[in-house]
């Protein structure tokens, strides 16, 4: 599938940021909608390499939501060609290569890129400057360091570590949606009134507007290359050496297949050390250096939680969190009458959920099942909650040891760090049989 994307100037959208449109071989056209206000007031006119980035993870996330897998030979691999316009063509063509490695590993598809000249400015300065209203609320411009919030349990305890480590330094959480999210907002107000001007949030809305009937895809393995993007925007507007955090538990990091059918990018590898490694030397190349860092990158979820700096304000927020891969799931059918918790932010059976449930059994955080829409450990027998739970129920029956950790992620790929990655698995796979074992039901 063939993509050219191009910037529209009549319509603009509001501030400043002309619309960007993607025409697909087949006929379809799809527009990314970026409201671009509040990231205009913080960043400034932006650095053209910059905006050419964000433009670009942008454009791959619409790609992504627009192009069914199941129209492949396989019904998961695409073969994608884009054609971008940016201020610099010579240096992107330089990092092509490496974006399309790091896209490739991160959601399985094949993907190439031409880069061409911009005729037409993807941004125009407004007449009069964007003014700051009360509703606005921002609290800084400028800040030291740029963390990642999506409104999960990783993403709040890095954030949370953040501030405790680093008085007097101003912290940014940066959260994306293209839905409103039910957990950043509310946890953010708590962990303000203890940081009062210490850390600000910036949540920003990137979604797609796809002609009426067109078809869609709902793996969005890019995700994470648009939230990075915001990100590394946010932090280089400040300077190259303001760094991006990106907190996410090794063992979900690396995400060793639980079965065979899961393998290769059938399980997500959002923040994977390969992955970030593609897309630090592709970055380097159009001179984009912020450091990208993932601190918890050798550690368990549960090791993250029972090491966090504040455990106070962590056992305020923690069950306020979302881990759940499949959020909307309270609204389907088998949701009714089934679930313990209509209301829950977390389905509890899907694997973030049980890992989730681990972690915080691991560390000694109360979980008794009743703040998840299900509690697998109570019926793990019902079809519905199947799938997930047989498939760790074998990943745990064929207990590994941290050498066949090693040689599985070897069959993926070759780290530089693979004998501590190693010993981290085996200790995350040790934190799933333990919350196994003392459910009533595990035999």
């Amino acid at each position: 599938m063939k993509c050219v994307v191009r910037y529209k100037e009549k319509g603009k959208q509001a501030y400043n940021l002309n619309h960007i449109v993607m025409e697909f071989e087949d006929g379809n056209e799809s527009e990314i909608q970026f409201p671009f206000r509040e990231m205009n007031i913080r960043t400034g006119q932006p650095d053209p390499i910059s905006l050419d980035f964000l433009v670009l993870a942008c454009v791959c996330y619409g790609i992504d939501k627009s192009y069914p897998r199941d129209n492949t030979r396989d019904f998961w691999t695409r073969d994608i060609q884009v054609e971008l316009p940016v201020s610099d063509p010579g240096k992107w063509n330089e990092a092509r290569e490496d974006i399309s490695k790091a896209l490739g590993f991160l959601s399985g598809d094949e993907w190439s890129f031409t880069f061409s000249k911009i005729t037409v400015s993807p941004y125009q300065e407004l007449e009069k400057p964007v003014k700051k209203t009360n509703s606005m609320n921002i609290r800084f411009t400028d800040p030291d360091i740029v963390c990642l919030f999506s409104g999960g349990l990783d993403s709040l305890t890095g954030g949370i570590d953040l501030l405790h480590n680093n008085p007097g330094k101003k912290i940014l959480f940066l959260g994306h949606r293209d839905a409103p999210c039910p957990t950043q907002s509310p946890t953010f107000s708590q962990i303000e009134k203890k940081y009062t001007g210490q850390v600000d949030l910036l949540q920003v809305r990137v979604s797609l507007v796809r002609k009426k009937g067109s078809r869609k895809e709902n793996t969005l393995r890019s995700r994470s290359l648009l939230f990075l993007g915001l990100a590394i925007y946010a932090a280089r507007s400040v300077g190259e050496n303001t760094p991006v955090y990106a907190p996410e538990n090794g063992f979900i990091a690396l995400n060793v297949p639980l079965t065979p059918s899961r393998a290769g990018s059938c399980s997500t590898r959002t923040m994977h050390p390969y992955y970030l490694n593609c897309l630090r030397a592709a970055l380097a190349k159009v001179d984009i250096l912020n450091p990208i860092i993932n601190p918890f990158e050798s550690k368990t979820k549960g090791e993250i939680l029972k090491e966090c700096s504040d455990s106070q304000l962590l056992k305020l927020l923690y069950d306020k969190s979302q881990s759940c891969s499949h959020p909307t799931r309270r609204g389907r059918k088998e949701a009714k009458g089934r679930w313990v918790n209509i209301s829950s932010l977390n389905c509890g059976y899907c694997v973030p959920c049980m890992i989730r449930r681990a972690a915080i059994y691991g560390a000694g955080l109360h979980d008794d099942g009743q703040e998840y829409g299900f509690d697998v450990l109570e019926k793990p027998q019902q079809d519905f909650v199947k799938s997930d739970y047989i498939a760790m129920r074998d990943f745990l029956s064929r207990k590994k040891s941290a050498d066949d950790f090693e040689k599985a992620v070897r069959r993926i790929v070759s780290l530089p760090n693979i004998a501590e990655c190693s010993k981290m698995l085996e200790r995350g796979q040790e934190e799933l049989q333990n919350w196994f074992n003392h459910g009533e039901n595990f035999d």
